[in-house]
């Protein structure tokens, strides 16, 4: 069967619906209902233009871009005569960078494989299994992103062939792909501890080899979200920080899992869902990307207003103070369920008076994907009727959408014993140490020399470095033996 490309006018931009500081196209559809259109994903190519992949529960990965205003047919991406499997909520993803274009999808029983394009998807390599399974184990719900040097990382869950005592395991590659190392698990720091079997990870490079993965945890059906983080590309997990409080015991696994975007240089957005505090709620909170000390966290109010509304499977786009976050959520009369974004342009804070509802269809809408680039927001979803939809947000108000170029910052030696040296061309406002535990412990201003620490005891430490301008610059783990 052949699918005609689906137009996307760019130049006459016509708006649907809006919402306070942002303006929702008309929605248009990718690809028909028949298509299957389970756990879509999105990835931005150069020039703002969106790349969608999605499966059918019947085992194939379809893919569509938009390119020069209109999208693409949808593409069958073949899998060498490995079956994926493909859930509703989840299995396979979908990532960008260095000209590079991953997908992963997983087989319970074989592993976890990834295919590349290198050129935009018009085009797909032979899939190359990143994780093997050995015998009497599984491998599910996997995730992807792209380092700075344009190599994948992956997370899966490892578990028993029985769907129990799962952990995060991630592997990644450092040759475009083509070969994979196994690393350890990410959950790792929450020593005893397992997993939600069936909820989704998300990881999030942080720069250099930092890289953060977001799970749901398993503490004896306690299923909170955690975050972990390694310093050494992936091969140690050794922190994690515990960012959802409120203790939601449940013998079964929701299907939800955490999203992470970056909202600063040292600020981490998250997003989930909680029936901790007894309504199916989804919330988003702040992390210190270099103490890992959680900030606000905040309920989203139902934007049905029904009493009984039930909210789910969060995800969130965001670039220095504006943000977007979308969710499914139950209760608008004469429809099952909606697609609801909340936008702000003053960090999390204004993100629970300003939901809209974007979908407004009957049916059950669900899977909300949503990324941004350029200062636009590009939104996917599925529609039982429509297939797989698309929406585009533009923010009304002008929003600072310039990053701040990141100089090359040198720390030596490294180990320190009693002082540290920092190298770069920046002129430098002040520089910050903390602890482990995310203590501040020095502060020196306008250094220029040397930066003495005899008195700190033997640890690990974070170094925060400041421009003059008084905008975060980097943050570098320093270790004093």
């Amino acid at each position: 069967m052949r699918y005609l490309p689906i137009l996307l006018i760019l130049f006459v931009f016509r708006t649907a619906t809006a919402q306070s500081g942002l303006s929702w196209s008309f929605p248009l559809t990718i690809a028909p209902a028949s298509l299957g259109v389970a756990s879509p994903r999105i990835a931005m190519l150069p020039g703002g233009n969106p790349a969608v992949v999605w499966g059918e529960i019947s085992g194939h990965i379809w893919f569509s871009k938009a390119d020069n205003g209109a999208f693409s047919a949808p593409l069958h991406i073949e899998t060498n005569g490995t079956e994926p499997g493909v859930y509703d909520f989840g299995g396979l993803d979908i990532a960008y960078g260095s000209q590079k274009l991953y997908i992963v999808f997983e087989n319970f029983t074989q592993g976890i494989f990834v295919t590349r394009s290198d050129d935009y998807g018009a085009t797909w390599q032979a899939p190359v299994q990143a994780i093997a399974v050995p015998g009497g184990s599984a491998t599910t719900l996997s995730s992807i992103e792209v380092d700075a040097d344009g190599n994948p990382i992956v997370t899966t869950l490892f578990q028993n062939a029985d769907e129990t005592n799962a952990v995060v395991r991630l592997a990644r590659s450092y040759d475009g792909g083509q070969t994979f190392s196994v690393f350890s698990d990410a959950n790792e720091p929450s020593t005893g501890e397992f997993v939600c079997e069936c909820c989704y990870q998300d990881i999030l490079p942080g720069g250099g080899d930092t890289v953060y993965v977001a799970y749901r945890n398993n503490r004896n059906n306690v299923r909170d979200i955690h975050i972990s983080r390694s310093t050494d590309g992936g091969a140690l997990f050794v922190e994690e920080t515990d960012v959802d409080t409120f203790n939601w015991v449940v013998n079964f696994c929701p299907t939800s899992g955490p999203r992470l975007s970056r909202l600063s240089a040292d600020t981490i957005v998250n997003v989930w869902m909680s029936r901790g505090t007894g309504a199916n709620r989804v919330y988003v909170s702040s992390m210190h990307a270099g103490n890992m000390t959680t900030g606000q966290t905040l309920g989203i109010p139902g934007t049905s207003g029904a009493a009984g509304f039930i909210q789910n499977r969060p995800d969130v786009a965001a670039f220095r103070d504006t943000v977007a976050m979308v969710w499914e959520e139950t209760g608008f009369t004469g429809t099952s369920q909606d697609i609801v974004c909340a936008y702000s342009t003053s960090g999390l804070a204004g993100l629970p008076g300003n939901a809209f509802n974007v979908s407004q269809a009957a049916g059950a809408q669900k899977f909300p994907q949503i990324a941004a680039s350029n200062g636009v927001f590009h939104l996917v979803y599925a529609d039982p009727a429509e297939g797989l939809v698309y929406r585009q947000g533009t923010p009304t108000a002008p929003v600072n959408t310039i990053e701040v170029a990141r100089p090359e910052i040198k720390v030596f030696p490294n180990p320190v014993e009693d002082h540290v040296s920092i190298v770069t061309d920046l002129v430098l406002e002040r520089v910050e140490m903390y602890a482990a535990t995310g203590n501040p412990v020095m502060r020196v201003q306008s250094p220029s020399g040397p930066i003495l620490l005899p008195e700190l005891p033997d640890g690990i430490y974070w170094l925060r470095v400041i421009g003059d301008d008084a905008q975060f610059i980097d943050i570098k783990l320093v270790i004093k033996k």
